[in-house]
């Protein structure tokens, strides 16, 4: 089965106040735009890319952190 891409995080107990991650929102005043989110053994990686396309690590979220996934799903 093939592994289902990460679409957003919600990082919180409570999902409605949780602090929340999703692909193709903009971060850090516009300058860089979040790219993927992956499942690593230790927890959730989440990469951006700036003006130059250059994609790099910008949070890790460990797995002792309670996490809400949305799964990008097509029908």
């Amino acid at each position: 089965m093939k592994p289902i891409a990460i679409r957003k995080i919600s990082i919180g107990t409570d999902p409605m106040n949780a602090m929340h991650f999703q692909i193709g929102s903009t971060i850090m005043q516009g300058s860089h735009q979040i790219q993927h989110i992956e499942r690593e053994e230790y927890g959730y990686d989440i990469y951006i890319k700036n003006g130059s396309n250059e994609v790099y690590v910008w949070k890790t979220i460990n797995n002792f952190m309670p996490v809400t996934i949305e799964h990008n799903l097509d029908f």
